[in-house]
């Protein structure tokens, strides 16, 4: 359920945030908002934010979801660690943040929302999908079984920030699957629940960066296309 609401999650924050932008062109709202006197920089966080909140169906289940599941657990049943309320949100949250604020970005960049719309799935499956895929097939077939190791090591680091494949681990750890309250970083190492915080928190503060990044890009392009402040 975890990985499946992960997905979900994911996919619609890049489906569904893209039009922002190019939606009102299409509506031909858009004229109507670029003549208030907010700059391009509120104009855009404004959109991001709106994106973000429309969110909040699927994560609202699986925190329900997920409550329920530590309650019983404490009565009386298998151990779920109450943990598992402070991973999900980390791990999940800043890359569907991410998301929003890329699907602005390209809503500007794209006249048509379908355009912008494919851009934004390209980029979710080019980062947690294809992307691992071809560099875990190009470690494997070009290097022998030595650096193949050391390789491996450096692409279970990488692989923290992909949300789905943290969240089976962050399941896994809370519910004991490996060991008491342990956590498995991959093919890196097990590590305890204070290691495994660092990872979710620095895994954060990577889509922090680029979310902000994202955005303003985002407030420069607008700036350059209706010649107001950034």
């Amino acid at each position: 359920l975890s990985v499946l609401g992960a997905m979900i999650m994911l996919l619609s924050a890049a489906a569904s945030t893209t039009s922002s932008i190019s939606g009102e062109r299409e509506a031909r709202t858009w004229e109507a908002l670029i003549t208030t006197p907010l700059s391009a920089w509120d104009i855009v966080v404004g959109k991001a934010a709106g994106a973000v909140r429309r969110q909040w169906f699927v994560p609202l289940i699986l925190a329900v979801h997920f409550l329920l599941a530590v309650v019983f657990s404490l009565i009386g049943g298998d151990f779920l660690s109450p943990a598992i309320l402070v991973w999900l949100p980390l791990i999940l949250i800043p890359p569907v943040v991410f998301l929003c604020c890329s699907g602005t970005l390209l809503s500007l960049l794209c006249k048509k929302s379908v355009t912008a719309t494919a851009g934004n799935m390209g980029i979710a499956l080019l980062l947690w999908a294809i992307g691992p895929l071809m560099v875990g097939w190009f470690v494997n077939v070009f290097f022998d079984r030595s650096m193949r190791d050391a390789l491996n090591d450096l692409f279970s680091v990488v692989f923290i920030s992909n949300p789905v494949g943290m969240v089976t681990q962050a399941v896994g750890g809370a519910a004991g699957m490996n060991t008491y309250t342990t956590y498995n970083l991959f093919d890196f190492r097990d590590v305890g629940a204070p290691v495994f915080l660092l990872a979710c928190l620095g895994s954060a503060a990577l889509y922090g960066a680029l979310s902000w990044v994202a955005l303003w890009a985002a407030s420069r392009t607008l700036a350059r296309q209706t010649g107001r402040a950034r």
